[in-house]
């Protein structure tokens, strides 16, 4: 998951960059909270 996050983020701009990261984040978060 972190390597495709990485690949992405080289591939994509700040601003995408930036939402992907935040979506990234409140993903693992709520998969905490599932678990």
């Amino acid at each position: 998951m972190k390597e495709s996050l990485m690949m992405i983020t080289i591939n994509s701009h700040p601003g995408e960059v930036a939402k992907i990261v935040v979506c990234g984040e409140e993903s693992n978060v709520a998969t905490q909270q599932a678990m």
